[in-house]
């Protein structure tokens, strides 16, 4: 169909989306809070530097290397 196998993966993105209240919304556009994890929707929390999650608590910093 043309698409590359992606359908499946977009539209699960698409339904995740969906699911997030707009302050949700917010935060990822805006990538504020290190894009802090969502237990409700079992959304992990996400890196933001090269060597850990940048201005958050209970987080580790490894070498860039160990990161690959």
């Amino acid at each position: 169909n043309g698409d590359g196998g992606w359908s499946s993966a977009d539209s699960r993105a698409r339904d995740f989306v969906a699911q997030l209240a707009i302050p949700e919304l917010v935060k990822r556009q805006l990538w504020l809070h290190a894009q802090a994890q969502l237990p409700r929707l079992r959304w992990l929390c996400l890196q933001d530097s090269p060597v850990g999650v940048r201005d958050a608590d209970y987080t580790s910093l490894f070498p860039a290397g160990m990161n690959v």
